[in-house]
């Protein structure tokens, strides 16, 4: 995936990257096969498996993630890596970690801050809960729902529409901005949007028409 993605971020014919799943399902989690192997559970965890993913909001273009089914465990922490999320009426997405003598991993306690609330992480994270679209909108997980039939198609066409008249460059530039902004002052951010602006503008002008 981390390969597509990045032949994908440096397509300069390539505005955004859409992350599905198949078969109506965008994934089950972590296959529980490799958790059981003989012998994984008596070696030392590797603590760098937990930055394997970290490389998605790095990537400069947007990535949406569209989920239909279920989304469980590590699939939720690699869609809330995404910038955007869209989700079919039939998604279910859970984080059963406390019941599998777990943690919150990728990044999960951070990501769900930010899309959905310290509240909500909690609440997620803690009870392992199942949730729906409804929730999800609601929420501030996805940005929006849709029926399942046809689902991946909706949202392809709603992006192409959503995307077609975006500035690469501006995409690149406000994608940073959202992520850095929340370790960022008022005072930072500002600053930052300054030195984008100034960057930008010594490249082409500003498009007003």
């Amino acid at each position: 995936m981390r390969t597509a993605l990045e032949a994908l971020d440096a397509d300069p014919a390539v505005k955004a990257m859409l992350i599905v799943g198949a078969g109506g399902c965008f994934s089950a989690g972590i296959d529980l096969a490799v958790l059981k192997a003989p012998g994984m559970a008596a070696q030392p965890y590797d603590v760098s498996r937990q930055h394997r993913f970290n490389y998605i909001p790095r990537l400069g273009k947007p990535v949406v993630s569209a989920i239909a089914g279920p989304c469980y465990g590590l699939a939720a922490a690699i869609a809330l890596l995404c910038d955007i999320r869209h989700v079919a009426d039939d998604m279910k997405v859970c984080m059963p970690f406390t019941r599998m003598r777990g943690i919150a991993e990728f990044g999960l306690p951070v990501t769900i801050a930010r899309v959905a609330g310290m509240a909500k992480a909690a609440e997620w994270l803690l009870t392992g809960k199942v949730f729906g679209a409804a929730e999800a909108v609601q929420s501030g997980f996805a940005a929006q729902s849709w029926a399942p039939d046809g689902f991946e198609a909706q949202v392809l066409q709603a992006l192409n529409e959503q995307f077609k008249d975006a500035d690469i460059d501006s995409l690149i530039a406000i994608k940073g901005q959202v992520w850095r902004a929340f370790a960022q002052s008022l005072q930072e951010c500002s600053e930052d949007a300054g030195w984008l602006m100034r960057e930008l503008r010594a490249k082409a002008p500003l498009k007003l028409a």
